[in-house]
């Protein structure tokens, strides 16, 4: 089987997974591992630009879980639909903007933070700032959605149904592209070796 297959197989089967398990608290735990497997690759394979992209992927993810589970949710229980859906939706489409500027600028940032003069532009980078462009703009058509629902209560909720299935399915999209770039990894590593 060609590794294009392998890897389309691998993201087709991460998204029914996700989207099986639905519930956020089971598959964001997951997601943050499968992203730490890849910066552990990184590391391991001295893939400077993995490990940094896969570490930034932890970091926001991670960041975006804990905000949720320890700080939001025990806010958001108590408000309306309205104001719930509006801190749970524009939190996120917050942390996507900035995730955003920083995979547009992953190559400064990881040279500014760790010094590595190893970091170059990866035919990759230009993958992450439109995953999260993508669930930016999911999160903003949530959020409008709630906001006319709820405001004027309308029985309509086709992109909050939605919301979920095109998050995993983002979800699943990077953690496919970070296997493709430790494929991609170890192909040039044994091409060099020959």
């Amino acid at each position: 089987m060609k590794p294009f297959n392998i890897i389309l197989l691998i993201i087709s089967a991460f998204t029914l997974y996700f989207i099986q398990l639905w519930e956020p608290q089971y598959v964001a735990p997951l997601y943050l591992m499968l992203l730490s497997v890849c910066f552990i690759f990184g590391l391991k394979n001295n893939d400077i630009n993995l490990t940094h992209i896969s570490l930034f992927l932890v970091v926001i993810n991670g960041i975006e879980y804990i905000t949720f589970t320890k700080l939001i949710d025990p806010i958001a229980q108590n408000n309306d639909y309205l104001s719930k859906g509006t801190i749970i939706f524009g939190l996120q489409f917050v942390i996507n903007l900035v995730a955003v500027c920083v995979f547009i600028f992953r190559v400064q940032l990881s040279k500014k933070l760790f010094g590595s003069s190893k970091v170059s532009l990866t035919d990759f980078d230009a993958f992450f700032h439109w995953f999260f462009i993508l669930s930016a703009f999911n999160c903003l058509l949530a959020l409008a959605e709630n906001t006319v629902r709820n405001i004027y209560d309308i029985d309509f909720q086709f992109f909050y149904d939605l919301y979920p299935i095109v998050a995993y399915l983002l979800w699943a999209l990077t953690f496919g592209a970070l296997i493709t770039m430790a494929y991609c990894s170890i192909k040039e590593r044994n091409t060099i070796i020959e």
